[in-house]
C-alpha cells in the first residue's frame, strides 16, 4: 500500500501518547505507508505540517485524543478542505472534555476505546459527527523475556498518580445544595460496587434531584467530570494504602498528602513512558486502578499481560466477561468491605504461576497487537467511497 500519514500529539502525561503513537506508526508503516509525526509542543509545528501538505498525498491524518483534528486554515478545517479522512483514537470519557469529541467535518471518525465512552458520546454529548468503537491495544514489550518471571527484581509496582479525592469533596462544598446532593448520591452509588457507568449514575442523581441540564450540557459534564475523578482518586487510594502494607514500590507523583511514616511500601517519581516497558518486565506482579470505566479496561492491564506479569487489579463487569481467559489477571473488588483479604490473598501467588503468565502473554499478543489495530485503522479508509455516497442522501 503506498501513502502518507500524518499524525500529531501535544502535551501529556511522562510522554505516554507520543511514545505510544509512535509505536502506531512503526505499525502503519511495516503496513507500506510512510509516516511524520509532528509535535505540537515544538513551535515549528506549523512548518512541519506545511511541508507534509506541499509535497505528500496523504491517506490519512490520526491522533490520539482529536490532536490535530480541528485545525483550520482561513476559518476553514484544514482536513476538510484538503479532503483527507481523520482518525482520532479516544482514550478518555467525553464529558472531560467535550470540545474534542465535537466535529462536523465529513471523514472525521471519533474513535474510542471502549462501550463507557461512546456512550456518554450518543447519550449525553450527542456531537455530530460519526463515532464508533476500536480494538484495544497496546505495544509489545520487548523486554517480556529478557528475564526470568522467578528472577525479577520487583516484587509488587504501582504507577500511578496520586490525587487527594479530598479536593474534590472541598470544592462541592462550595456549590448549591442540589448539585452536592447530586455528586455525594452519585458517588457513594459508585463506590459502593454499582455496575452502572459514571455517567448514568449522574444522570440518574440528576433525576432524582430534580434538575435538568436541558441544552446546558457543560453543566452536566462538569458533574460527571468531577464525579469521575473523584471515584478514580478514590479507588486508586484506597489500592496505594492497601500496598503500604507490603514492600511494593509506587511510581507517580501526587502521594504526598498520604501519611507514609509506617509504610512498607516505598514512593518514587514518575517515570517516562519510553522507560516502562523494562520496568514493567522487571516486576513479578503489576499493579493497576481502572479510571472510572464499567464497560472497559485500562491499557496498563494489558501491558502487564504483554511483560509477562501477573496483573493485580480492581476489576468492574468488563473485566468480569472479558478477562476470564487471562489466569495472570487478579481481579479484587476495590469497592468492598474486604477488599484488603481479598488483594492480599491475590500476592500469594498459585504454584502454576507459569503456565498462567505464558497462558496470558500468548493471548494478549493475539488479542491486543498493534498490528489488529493498524488493520482496523486501515479498514476505515473504506468509508472514503461510503462518504461519497452519501452526500446524496442528505436531507438538508
Amino acid at each position: 500500500m503506498a501513502g502518507f500519514v500524518v499524525a500529531f500529539v501535544g502535551e501529556n502525561a511522562n510522554g505516554i501518547l507520543e511514545w505510544w503513537t509512535a509505536e502506531i506508526l512503526k505499525e502503519i508503516e511495516r503496513a507500506g505507508l510512510r509516516t511524520r509525526l509532528i509535535d505540537f509542543m515544538k513551535p515549528s509545528w506549523p512548518d512541519e505540517l506545511a511541508d507534509v501538505l506541499n509535497n505528500e498525498k496523504l491517506t490519512f491524518a490520526f491522533s490520539f485524543q482529536g490532536m490535530g483534528a480541528h485545525i483550520s486554515d482561513q476559518g476553514e478545517n484544514i482536513w476538510q478542505k484538503i479532503n483527507v479522512p481523520f482518525f482520532t483514537y479516544l482514550g478518555d470519557n467525553p464529558y472531560h472534555c467535550p470540545r474534542l469529541h465535537w466535529n462536523t467535518v465529513p471523514k472525521t471518525y471519533l474513535l474510542y476505546s471502549c462501550q463507557d465512552f461512546l456512550d456518554s458520546y450518543t447519550k449525553y454529548i450527542k456531537g455530530p459527527g460519526a463515532a464508533l468503537l476500536h480494538p484495544c491495544a497496546f505495544p509489545q514489550n520487548p523486554h517480556a523475556l529478557q528475564t526470568p518471571w522467578h528472577k525479577r527484581k520487583f516484587e509488587t509496582v504501582y504507577v500511578k498518580t496520586g490525587v487527594d479525592p479530598a479536593q474534590f469533596t472541598a470544592r462541592w462544598d462550595t456549590y448549591p445544595r442540589q448539585f452536592r446532593a447530586i455528586l455525594r448520591n452519585a458517588a457513594e452509588i459508585a463506590l459502593g460496587g454499582s455496575p452502572e457507568t459514571i455517567a448514568d449514575l449522574c444522570a440518574a442523581q440528576c433525576a432524582a434531584e430534580g434538575f435538568d441540564w436541558g441544552q446546558r450540557t457543560e453543566l452536566f459534564c462538569t458533574l460527571a467530570s468531577d464525579l469521575d475523578h473523584y471515584v478514580r482518586a478514590e479507588r486508586a487510594t484506597k489500592m496505594a494504602r492497601f500496598l503500604m502494607k507490603v514492600p511494593a514500590r509506587i511510581y507517580g507523583s501526587g502521594w504526598d498528602f498520604l501519611d507514609r511514616s509506617d509504610s512498607r511500601a516505598s514512593f518514587h517519581d514518575n517515570i517516562p513512558a519510553d522507560k516502562l516497558p523494562a520496568l514493567y518486565a522487571n516486576t513479578k506482579i503489576l499493579v493497576n486502578t481502572m479510571p472510572s470505566v464499567r464497560l472497559g479496561m485500562h491499557e496498563r492491564v494489558i501491558a502487564g499481560f504483554l511483560s509477562r506479569s501477573a496483573v493485580l487489579s480492581d476489576t468492574n463487569p468488563y473485566a468480569d466477561s472479558t478477562l476470564s481467559a487471562y489466569p495472570s489477571f487478579l481481579g479484587v473488588d476495590i469497592d468492598g468491605a474486604d477488599f484488603e483479604d481479598q488483594a492480599m490473598a491475590r500476592l500469594s501467588l498459585p504454584s502454576d504461576v507459569e503456565d498462567r503468565l505464558e497462558t496470558s502473554y500468548r493471548k494478549a499478543r493475539a488479542d491486543f497487537s498493534l498490528e489488529g489495530f493498524v488493520a482496523a485503522l486501515l479498514e476505515l479508509l473504506a468509508v472514503v467511497g461510503l462518504e461519497e455516497r452519501a452526500v446524496w442522501f442528505r436531507a438538508t
